[in-house]
């Protein structure tokens, strides 16, 4: 409830959600467009990019945070059992509950497709690009992500080009590059990366 509070408060307050990376100040001719399932499901979606982008040591803090105020809340509000036994069981099954609550968590990370804002650009002769995707050529990445699986969704995303960066394989990229449209404009262009860890 504190959290939706300061987030509707927030809303009083609002900053655009284009800035220049240099200067910080609202980035001109552009803007983000939104449909209607991003914003209804806005907040889930908002904890799972954030935990897409998080590295192993911050995975492992975070879960070890839940893991604080669960036992926090468990203190403070536990309820006491008659017998040993049974403040033994209840503590046990409210830990489990909180363990398959994170897995289920993690379970949405890495299955449910969230849509994205599109970026749109005033001026034609701008050009966006996003610098960093995977496609199935990745050892994190799923099956069904094909480099034009992929070309489609970053289209939808108004990327005009975008660079395959797959863990240490160029084959995502080369089979990306093959489907490139022949001319600039009729499509999303995809150009080869990589990255190295």
């Amino acid at each position: 409830l504190l959290l939706a509070a300061l987030a509707l408060a927030g809303a009083a307050f609002p900053l655009a959600p284009l800035r220049d990376p240099v200067t910080f100040a609202d980035a001109p001719g552009a803007r983000l467009e939104t449909g209607t399932a991003y914003l209804m499901g806005a907040p889930l979606f908002t904890v799972l990019d954030t935990l897409s982008v998080l590295t192993v040591s911050q995975h492992i803090a975070f879960l070890a945070t839940l893991l604080a105020i669960h036992l926090a809340y468990r203190i403070v509000r536990g309820k006491r059992r008659a017998t040993w036994m049974g403040r033994v069981a209840a503590e046990v099954g409210a830990f489990a509950l909180s363990l398959a609550g994170a897995f289920v968590l993690y379970a949405l990370l890495a299955v449910v497709d969230r849509p994205m804002s599109a970026l749109r650009l005033a001026d034609p002769d701008e050009v966006s690009v996003d610098f960093h995707v995977h496609t199935n050529a990745s050892h994190d990445g799923r099956d069904d992500r094909t480099p034009e699986r992929v070309r489609a969704w970053l289209h939808g995303g108004g990327f005009d080009v975008a660079y395959v960066t797959d863990h240490r394989h160029f084959t995502g990229a080369a089979a990306a590059e093959a489907g490139n449209p022949a001319r600039a404009g009729d499509g999303t262009v995809m150009l080869s990366g990589i990255e190295v860890i």
